[in-house]
């Protein structure tokens, strides 16, 4: 039977929507692979936070340290001083992401924990405002250091629209999507070098006068958490406040907090303040400033980990 003019446009419009919307699939998936395996491995950031997620399980044994936090861990414990932070036998293995916060890491967690991770001692670095704010790095998040099974939970803790949480579980499924915003700092850092290394630096912080005793009472509630999320896996927490200038109320309220909890807390030295010698930006420590941060640091974990192997 002879098809007529009109059956005839209407296949080769079938056809053609067919053909068209088939060319947009392969683009989105040649773009998702490229972003894979191209764009996110052009990143020079990008390749040490595999480097370091990679590294995570090493963690692994009751003489095994895992150091987690953002670009302030990033600059005051620097990777080549991670061996020496603890004494022998014991090992420390670091993993930094920026810009992450409390929220990012109480899922972030639970997903090294299932690669392998099994440290003996868990130690969190943030400062009073990431442990006790609720900014997290949401689709980025979702897609580095997020499971699936937790990409829910962790929209909800976020006080999330649901609309937002399917935006959190493409971003999970999809690098192409999770990876957008990053698409273009990687860009920019490819026609402007500097823009990579002031990235990791741009971290927003608090104004105002802080209210102590809600940081406090919230840094107390969320120190509870991490300390039961640890003990659930076998581990022991530890917390890591960096140094500041200028007011120091927040970090002693979280000190306090950790007493409340009996989270054991180390810090930097009360004997003589930092000084904005010692940063690079005023948050972010120098070479200088990471030196004497990490002789503190090792003296508190080393006296921790001695006490507890007795």
């Amino acid at each position: 039977m002879m098809e007529t003019p009109a059956t005839l446009v209407s296949a080769i419009r079938l056809r053609s929507i067919g053909v068209f919307f088939g060319a947009i699939a392969a683009m989105l998936i040649a773009a998702e692979i490229a972003t894979r395996y191209v764009v996110i491995p052009a990143s020079r950031i990008e390749r040490r936070i595999d480097r370091e997620l990679g590294a995570a399980p090493n963690a692994k044994g009751s003489r095994s340290v895992l150091l987690v936090g953002n670009s302030l861990m990033l600059f005051a414990l620097r990777e080549q001083s991670v061996r020496r932070l603890v004494p022998e036998p014991w090992r420390a293995v670091r993993v930094t992401v920026e810009q992450t916060s409390y929220l990012d890491w109480k899922y972030g967690l639970r997903e090294l924990w299932r690669r392998g991770a099994a440290p003996a001692v868990l130690a969190v670095m943030l400062d009073a405002s990431q442990l006790t704010g609720d900014m997290t790095r949401a689709d980025y998040s979702a897609l580095r250091i997020i499971g699936s099974e937790d990409v829910i939970p962790f929209g909800r803790d976020a006080g999330m629209h649901p609309t937002d949480i399917s935006r959190l579980l493409l971003s999970h499924a999809s690098a192409l999507y999770g990876f957008r915003s990053e698409s273009r700092k990687v860009l920019l850092g490819r026609l402007m070098p500097g823009m990579q290394a002031l990235g990791g630096r741009l971290i927003p912080r608090p104004l105002g006068t802080p209210d102590t005793l809600k940081t406090r009472r919230v840094a107390a509630a969320r120190l509870r958490s991490l300390d039961s999320l640890a003990r659930s896996h076998g581990s022991r927490l530890v917390f890591l406040l960096p140094p500041r200038l200028g007011d120091q109320s927040e970090l002693r309220a979280v000190g306090a907090a950790a007493q409340d909890v009996r989270v054991p807390l180390i810090g930097p030295g009360t004997a003589r303040a930092y000084t904005s010698q010692e940063f690079i930006d005023g948050y972010h420590l120098s070479d200088a400033g990471a030196e004497r941060y990490e002789s503190e640091i090792s003296r508190g974990l080393t006296a921790l980990l001695l006490a507890g192997a007795r």
